[in-house]
């Protein structure tokens, strides 16, 4: 496994995920549709021609 130099602030990120301090949460529906929908317009050409 590759080991990367990590700043204050990371090492600080990565105790706290590794002590269990965060915890995971499920994302609402409503969110999952959204970001879904941003995906799908993301590789959509548009019409116009504008991505391409």
């Amino acid at each position: 496994m590759k080991k990367y130099q990590l700043d204050k602030e990371e090492n600080k990120i990565l105790n706290a995920i590794e002590g269990g301090k965060w915890e995971l949460v499920k994302p609402k529906k409503a969110e999952l549709s959204h970001y879904a929908q941003i995906a799908r317009n993301t590789f959509r050409k548009d019409k116009k021609g504008k991505n391409g």
